[in-house]
């Protein structure tokens, strides 16, 4: 065997004449050891690259090889790092990373996406894609995100995003239907599993993961009183349709409990919401 150790991470090749110093990096969050190794044409220049690899490893100064791509990495950053967001939240996460960033960056090392290639993703985002500049804002952040967190777990020595203008997002308009519209709305949800989230949705102003939220304990019938508790959970509807049954509709509209409005906190937001009345028929007009 021509290659043989000679000193603890360094070898010898007396064919080539090459000393190899074995540089390890540790284990990656995937588990597997990183390992590289450089050839050197002394022994003493063998032995300083390694002492000062060790004393950066020592020091927390080194940077893993260039193998941690955007896929592999974006998978660490949503499944750890952001493992007690909400699950809605979650789920536009891993949406955005699956269908838009990891396809087209692909397999692409983190330490070589720079600012360039990351302005070429967002006008792919705009021209072929055709999403709207609010959509893509909303790119940039995730992925100001995926490359902060690269940076302090030693992935990369600094973030692209740094000297990345933000899209400028559209002006939002917000548009209401007019009680014309809520009408034909209520004609097309008749009698579909929607119908009651529709209801709730417009009389209450509840939000889709606040309706998908409710629970019976959430509900009192005799009070007429309705209760949304925000939670880090969304639950499906389609087993609820006889929730409070789908001929029990909600008459006026939701006002708010409570004599003085206080900020919600961070651990639990209470709404309160009380009906005007309960009944079995339908709104006027409705």
């Amino acid at each position: 065997m021509s290659r043989k150790v000679i000193e603890r991470n360094i070898a010898y090749d007396d064919e080539k004449n090459l000393y190899y110093v074995n540089m390890d990096y540790g284990r990656n969050w995937q588990g597997k050891r990183v390992k590289t190794a450089k050839t050197f044409k002394t022994k003493k220049e063998a032995i300083t690259a390694l002492k000062v690899f060790e004393a950066d490893k020592a020091k927390r100064m080194l940077m893993t090889p260039a193998g941690e791509t955007m896929e592999s990495f974006g998978e660490y950053w949503l499944k750890f790092e952001k493992a007690d967001i909400r699950a809605t939240t979650k789920y536009t996460y891993s949406v955005t990373l699956n269908n838009h960033i990891i396809p087209y960056f692909k397999e692409k090392p983190l330490q070589k996406i720079g600012k360039e290639e990351i302005y070429k993703y967002f006008a792919h985002l705009r021209e072929t894609k055709k999403l709207s500049p609010n959509t893509i804002r909303k790119h940039y952040d995730m992925l100001c995100g995926i490359f902060s967190s690269a940076v302090q777990t030693e992935k990369i020595f600094t973030s692209p995003m740094k000297t990345v203008r933000a899209p400028k997002p559209e002006p939002f308009e917000n548009q209401i239907y007019n009680p014309g519209q809520i009408v034909e709305l209520f004609k097309a949800a008749d009698g579909d599993r929607t119908e009651l989230a529709v209801h709730l949705a417009v009389y209450l102003g509840l939000r889709r993961g606040e309706i998908c939220g409710l629970r019976w304990e959430n509900v009192d019938l005799t009070g007429h009183e309705c209760q949304e508790k925000s939670s880090k959970e969304t639950y499906p509807t389609t087993t609820k349709k006889a929730c409070i049954t789908s001929t029990w509709t909600m008459a006026g509209t939701g006002k708010a409990s409570g004599s003085k409005p206080q900020k919600p906190s961070r651990q639990k937001k209470k709404q309160s919401l009380r009906l005007k009345s309960l009944r079995r028929t339908k709104p006027k007009g409705c």
